[in-house]
């Protein structure tokens, strides 16, 4: 816990039991909540009880929350990068959107916060709740000023399906009345005065339940926020390393599955700093006598990869963080055994025991790391005939990489980050029942128009639309750029968008992906026409930015769609269940090719210019014993021979002599 910065931690702590309005069912937890955070905060965590602003019933009146939430921005003790926590428990609400608000195709809802004094008359005017594209204007002013260290914890809901479940809980959540309507205009004045374009690279989100779930009070708490404190204090001696994502993936609620989203939902809580990536599954046995993992292709994994089991028992579970695919190997495990994929899925894969492995049971608390890779195609690297490596070219003329006077470092980083960009850009499946039924958009954005000139910054919205000319995008440099997705087939999606920059550094951005949840986790692509937006409107990621340059360049955007959850810890029960099921479940990929043009005008793609791999592809050879294993350990992957050393001879043939 003594890494975490908690002492210059600042929070926002509301908590909402009585509502102005008497047509507003009460609660009877959320202010315990409210009180309860904000002791923890100070007994556990240490933070300065004048570092906490507590807003509970009548002091939480929508303008307040909003200076509140205005004053974090401007407030001089806050510096750049110290952790911020916003805490709201009370009752949240859903409506139908203004028509010019994009929120996300048919039937499409936006979410509401319900201050104190909500619906209630405030002079000639109604007091509105806080819609999420106003609280995500405020986030982004504080993240403009104070970084995105910055955690939003929501106990309520925003299902308007009323506020009594069929157990004697309250649920928080309240419909609007029958005759509201959310005015276009609301909150401009804060929604064009700041910035929208980092969305969730502001901030994670952890809320209690799902969009269209139920935030639930018992024995006068709330359910969400008595599991994740208690969960918290059981973690205190790993405080450091418990992670965002984690919080929500432990918590078994028992038909309540809180989400947690955000660029940053895989780092460190009350950090942004991230675990090094280690890709953990779930191993079972399947109920036809064999075993299985929740991995498959879509995971890139292949027929043939080694896995080590990892029993865990409930006391070695101490110093291992319940989590999801960014599991790190802290496993301290009674036993460990082998398994081999012997059928691979699409989100399963059907596994075998090595020859000498005997039968092992798997439990709650087993994990799968996979430890050898299949043999794939590997980069080959040229040398002199003497055997001293001096140069890595590329098949692109004006993209060479020389490494004659290089670190091995160097070299292994470049090695590293161009095989995670390959296996990446390589991880494709083709069903034409899904991408035949994909709408891509993408359109220019600008900054709206404000009735505030002085603005610095202001809300971006589409205005000009970029055609699509044989699979492909000319965007101008400078210009940043929305994309818009529709599913009109008939599978909902959890897709991902990534965008792979075409030069030689191997670089590729994430512009876009799910939510995490044990389960139920909101449909972002729904079927049948629903939309999704990335850099504009309530999808809630940054828009895609095309920098400037002296010359064209190019990238691929590729758009992976999956008719499940990938996260491996996944709703787990379901698949060891029904393994089979997801065998042969539909995911799908496509790319758009991207032109980054001085002026917008669409111009031949020259062949040096397609999708490129910039090293010769093979399969693998020896590679020098000393090298190697120096190459290996420096890339973290020390099974996998993804290297392919070739000496001078062919490399002579195919290149000529080097100056």
């Amino acid at each position: 816990m003594d890494s975490v910065p908690t002492r210059r931690l600042f929070a926002i702590v509301i908590g909402i039991d009585k509502y102005g309005l008497d047509d507003i069912s009460s609660l009877s937890g959320a202010v315990a909540d409210a009180r309860a955070v904000a002791t923890y905060l100070q007994d556990r965590l240490g933070v300065h009880k004048d570092h906490i602003k507590l807003l509970l019933n009548e002091s939480a009146t929508r303008n307040v929350i909003i200076q509140e939430l205005q004053r974090l921005a401007i407030d001089p003790r806050i510096q750049r990068g110290d952790p911020i926590v916003i805490f709201y428990a009370g009752h949240g609400s859903e409506a139908s959107p203004p028509p010019e608000w994009e929120a996300g195709g048919l039937k499409a809802t936006i979410q509401l916060t319900l201050p104190y004094d909500v619906y209630c008359k405030s002079g000639s005017e109604i007091v509105m709740p806080i819609p999420d594209r106003t609280l995500g204007a405020l986030i982004d002013a504080i993240a403009v000023e104070k970084a995105n260290n910055i955690v939003i914890i929501m106990d309520s809901c925003h299902s308007a399906s009323g506020t009594r479940s069929s157990v004697p809980d309250l649920v928080r959540s309240v419909p609007p009345p029958s005759d509201f309507r959310l005015p276009g205009s609301l909150d401009q004045d804060i929604r064009f005065s700041v910035s929208t374009t980092s969305g969730l690279q502001s901030h994670v989100l952890i809320s209690a339940c799902g969009a269209d779930g139920k935030a639930r009070e018992r024995e006068g708490r709330g359910v969400f926020t008595v599991a994740m404190l208690e969960f918290l204090e059981e973690k205190d001696k790993w405080l450091h390393k418990v992670r965002y994502c984690d919080i929500v993936m432990d918590l078994d609620l028992e038909g309540q599955y809180p989400h947690c989203e955000g660029f940053n939902r895989d780092s460190y809580i009350f950090t942004t700093t991230s675990p090094p990536l280690n890709q953990y599954f779930f191993p079972a046995y399947g109920p036809k006598n064999e075993y299985i993992i929740t991995g498959g292709a879509a995971h890139g994994l292949s027929v043939g990869d080694e896995f080590t089991v990892y029993d865990q028992s409930p006391e070695a579970t101490a110093s291992l963080i319940p989590s999801t695919c960014g599991l790190e190997p802290r496993v301290t495990a009674r036993r460990a055994h082998s398994l081999i994929i012997q059928q691979i899925g699409s989100f399963v894969s059907i596994m075998r025991l090595p020859d000498e492995e005997q039968s092992f049971p798997t439990g709650h608390h087993s994990v799968a790391r996979r430890v050898k890779e299949a043999k794939r195609q590997s980069l080959r690297i040229y040398g002199h005939p003497g055997g001293k490596l001096s140069k890595v070219p590329s098949l692109l003329e004006e993209c060479n990489q020389d490494f004659s006077n290089s670190s091995i470092l160097c070299l292994a980083g470049f090695l590293k980050a161009s095989r995670q960009f390959f296996s990446e850009l390589d991880r494709t499946a083709d069903f034409p029942g899904i991408t035949r039924h994909i709408q891509v958009e993408i359109s220019e954005l600008q900054k709206s128009q404000s009735r505030f000139p002085s603005s610095p910054t202001r809300e971006l919205l589409p205005w000009n639309a970029v055609s699509d000319e044989n699979n492909s995008f000319t965007l101008r440099q400078g210009s940043s750029y929305g994309l818009k997705l529709t599913n009109n087939s008939p599978y909902d999606l959890y897709p991902t968008v990534q965008y792979f920059i075409s030069d030689n550094e191997f670089k590729f951005d994430t512009l876009y992906r799910p939510g995490c949840s044990r389960s139920r986790l909101d449909v972002p692509l729904k079927k049948g026409g629903g939309s999704l937006t990335i850099g504009y409107g309530s999808g809630g990621w940054p828009p895609l930015f095309i920098p400037f340059s002296d010359k064209e360049g190019c990238g691929n955007l590729k758009v992976s769609l999956f008719s499940r959850p990938l996260d491996p810890f996944y709703d787990v029960d379901s698949v060891s269940k029904k393994p089979h099921q997801y065998l042969k479940s539909p995911w799908a990929t496509f790319l758009k090719r991207v032109i980054h043009s001085a002026s917008g005008t669409p111009s031949p793609i020259p062949d040096s210019q397609q999708p490129i791999k910039d090293f010769i592809l093979s399969k693998p050879t020896e590679l020098s014993p000393k090298l190697s294993r120096t190459i290996a350990s420096k890339v973290h992957n020390k099974s996998v021979p993804f290297i392919d050393y070739t000496p001078g001879s062919l490399f002579k043939e195919r290149f000529g002599r080097l100056t």
